[in-house]
């Protein structure tokens, strides 16, 4: 993504389900949760004109999708969604830290 190299501050937004969060150790530096279908319960936490990047485990899942989508259509217009989520994340030797 163009702006993270950029060095301009971008929120992370770890969108994966319970399921998954639970069976992971790590997340992205700084990234805070906020699980599919509960986006308008963590609005206070995201300003509207912040850079967001939402990501899931794997590129094929669709939680990242959905929680950028949803994060659009409640005014935080700069979400999308990580390409190969966490996995290709990892795999391009990016940080990760203790969940």
């Amino acid at each position: 993504m163009h702006r993270m190299g950029s060095g301009e501050p971008i929120l992370f937004v770890d969108a994966r389900p319970d399921f998954e969060w639970e069976n992971s150790a790590v997340k992205l530096p700084g990234a805070i949760r906020v699980p599919p279908g509960e986006v308008t319960r963590h609005l206070d936490e995201i300003a509207e004109w912040a850079p967001i990047v939402t990501y899931c485990s794997l590129s094929d899942q669709e939680y990242s999708f959905d929680v950028a989508a949803d994060l659009k259509q409640n005014r935080r217009r700069l979400a999308r969604p990580l390409r190969g989520g966490l996995e290709a994340w990892q795999q391009a030797g990016q940080p990760v830290v203790p969940k």
